[in-house]
């Protein structure tokens, strides 16, 4: 009968599967074995169950669930038993990076969905307007799921549509120079922080990482160099010129 069904499975001569697969969501998938008991079927029924690892995602502790799918995801992170976060990150461009963090209120899931911020310092080069908008695209696809664990789903959602969420982030920090030729002389390409998103990272830096900064991404002009950056070293000045006469 299920000689060419795939999610038929003999397990052994007295243990059978069937999966359920649900390509649109893996969440409503599931797996159900059936056991064959000594005396099957002359006087006890099947033994039926739901114990295998595919449906762990079913477990009434969705903790334990999450963790066994994501054990060797570096992405994902347990920051409490209420508070878990995934991060997307952008090889090609950091500046496309990000993180969601999904908080569970008390009465979640039955009454109340999970709250998703993007609140992270790994997130500060993000605007304001930028998290909001990726927060609503997030939200909008809640409803879908009310009344159900969906952290899963949602973090899901986000490593599917990675792409179409990067390009609400409008503020690159790195952009390529442009290459102009006049006269013969042209200008290197190369790679220079954006003036708007830099002042926005700078803020509330110390000295010391401003010269960070600086020493990793350039600078634009002048007045955007962290003080100091270009002071002569006294002391090695003097040695050179020896005391004023």
């Amino acid at each position: 009968i299920y000689e060419d069904d795939d999610n038929f499975k003999v397990v052994s001569d007295t243990v059978y599967t069937y999966k359920c697969p649900c390509p649109e969501n893996e969440m409503k998938s599931f797996m159900i074995q059936v056991t064959w008991p000594k005396d099957y079927p002359d006087s006890s029924p099947p033994l039926v169950d739901l114990d295998s690892f595919y449906n762990s995602h079913l477990t009434p502790d969705e903790k334990e669930a999450l963790e066994a799918i994501y054990e060797d995801d570096d992405n994902f992170k347990v920051v409490s038993d209420t508070v878990y976060t995934y991060k997307c990150p952008c090889p090609e461009n950091e500046m496309k990076s990000f993180m969601i963090q999904v908080t569970w209120p008390k009465d979640y899931p039955d009454s109340s969905p999970p709250l998703v911020d993007l609140d992270s310092f790994y997130n500060s080069h993000l605007t304001p307007d930028e998290k909001e908008a990726l927060v609503s695209l997030i939200a909008a696809q809640l409803p879908d799921w009310e009344g159900m664990p969906m952290t899963f789903n949602i973090f899901s959602y986000v490593s599917e549509e990675v792409d179409s969420l990067r390009t609400v982030i409008k503020n690159e920090r790195v952009v390529e120079r442009r290459e102009v030729d006049e006269g013969g002389g042209g200008v290197e390409k190369g790679q220079v922080a954006h003036h708007q998103q830099s002042q926005n990272i700078m803020k509330g830096m110390s000295k010391a990482q401003k010269r960070k900064f600086y020493d990793k991404y350039g600078n634009i002009d002048a007045e955007e160099k962290p003080r100091g950056w270009n002071w002569v070293d006294v002391i090695k000045h003097l040695s050179k010129t020896g005391p004023a006469v």
